[in-house]
């Protein structure tokens, strides 16, 4: 998220802070669901003040979150360096965490509205699904992408909010047995 604030989030409503709202929403997308504990997100967070800060959230340990309010507190909590159950956070950008994942073993897919058909596609175990914001991922990241050849994965022909992205992939998880109900 190239513009999500990285910093102590104040008064104003969550999308006032970069579209924090929407990380809100995807991270109570994956949580939200009967394979929560097989899934973890991670929230790369590029705006102002301070970029990059990384957030994971561990679908083994963390609940879905009730709402903005508490969501500002996850936030301010692990700005400040305290502990909250289910979730990380560190100062890493996207492509650390990219070449990250790469290195434990995941297999790469970036969702992309002009990509393969997931229902044609082969997903391998572990996967990392990533998707960029409403602007779509950094010219750096892109070209990294490219370069490590990852597939393109499409959910179909329209394009969709995040959370409901999330869901979809899920879903096809779901499906394919790749998740466990």
């Amino acid at each position: 998220m190239r513009e999500a604030w990285t910093a102590n989030v104040g008064r104003g409503s969550l999308a006032s802070y970069g579209r924090l709202d929407v990380a809100l929403r995807a991270i109570n997308a994956a949580l939200d669901t009967p394979v929560a504990y097989e899934v973890s997100v991670k929230l790369v967070l590029e705006g102002p003040p301070s970029p990059p800060v990384s957030i994971e959230v561990d679908g083994k340990l963390a609940k879905p979150i009730a709402g903005e309010q508490f969501f500002k507190k996850v936030l301010n909590s692990l700005y400040a360096g305290a502990r909250v159950a289910g979730f990380s956070i560190k100062k890493q950008g996207f492509i650390d965490q990219i070449l990250e994942a790469k290195n434990k073993g995941y297999s790469l897919y970036w969702l992309e509205e002009n990509g393969r058909n997931i229902r044609g596609a082969e997903i391998c175990s572990p996967a990392l699904f990533m998707m960029g914001d409403h602007k779509g991922f950094s010219i750096q990241a892109e070209k990294m992408l490219k370069k490590m050849k990852v597939p393109r994965i499409s959910l179909g022909p329209l394009p969709y909010f995040t959370s409901h992205c999330i869901t979809i992939v899920l879903e096809e998880l779901i499906r394919r047995a790749i998740l466990d109900c």
